[in-house]
């Protein structure tokens, strides 16, 4: 069975945004997923084996006073990952792109 070891992982996620240094400040954290009986469980992932379901959520803090708009996020999964299509949580306007690449 194939393993993944998730620690340290946000260390190896990439994320960036078209905004100054320090002004925007990104989180990402990852999940196991657990769809047992109906209910959606996260517990934070420490390592993986192929199957798995994962969730990144990745939050920005805005540090500055200014306001920014028409923001380009971008958040690299690991290339060992899939993004399950429909999957994003999309709220407040926001459009989800995503590729394999």
């Amino acid at each position: 069975m194939k393993k993944i070891l998730l620690l340290g992982l946000a260390a190896l996620f990439t994320c960036s945004v078209s905004a100054a240094d320090n002004e925007l400040v990104a989180k990402m954290s990852v999940y196991s997923v657990d769809q047992a009986k109906g209910q959606e469980q996260l517990t934070e992932a420490k390592e993986a084996v192929n199957g798995d379901l994962l969730e990144y959520q990745i939050v920005y803090t805005n540090t500055s006073d200014k306001t920014f708009s028409d923001l380009s996020i971008v958040g690299k999964i690991p290339s060992t990952t899939t993004f399950v299509k429909g999957s994003a949580n999309i709220e407040n306007g926001i459009v989800v792109f995503y590729s394999a690449d």
